[in-house]
């Protein structure tokens, strides 16, 4: 903010000349966007974004989401196949699995998701998971 208001203090007085500092500044950011992308930069973030969702992916792969509609609003469940678990799925699982990172299956009412469940020995917990309970597997130790 201070060199905000110097510059203005500056360009008031004379010693800097406040348009050609904004027409330079324009001029630049415009070829700066149109070598970014000319070079490829966008593409290359696409890449990298692609890489952390196939690495996500496999990191997950024991997570399943659940979602069924009651009166057009969409409720999420997602369940630790390890730990036989079930949850309402925070924000963050909901937006995995719309992306095609987690697995999601589609249930026609609440009772087709309990029934699924069931047959997964897992139970439901009613409550949003901490990501600890979500990474959570059951492994045995040696």
């Amino acid at each position: 903010m201070g060199l905000f208001l110097l510059l203005i203090a500056l360009g008031y007085s004379g010693l800097l000349d406040l348009r050609t500092i904004v027409s330079v500044t324009v001029s630049d950011m415009a070829i700066a966007v149109v070598l970014y992308y000319l070079l490829g930069q966008d593409r290359r973030g696409i890449e990298e974004e692609m890489v952390n969702l196939v690495d996500a992916a496999e990191k997950f792969s024991y997570l399943k989401v659940y979602t069924f509609k009651v009166l057009g609003v969409i409720f999420y469940y997602v369940e630790n196949t390890t730990t036989n678990e079930c949850y309402k799925a925070p924000r963050k699982i909901e937006k995995m699995a719309d992306l095609g990172v987690i697995t999601k299956t589609n249930c026609k009412s609440e009772d087709d998701m309990k029934a699924i469940l069931q047959k997964n020995n897992s139970r439901i917990n009613e409550k949003e998971p901490s990501i600890i309970q979500l990474m959570a597997t059951k492994r045995k130790r040696k």
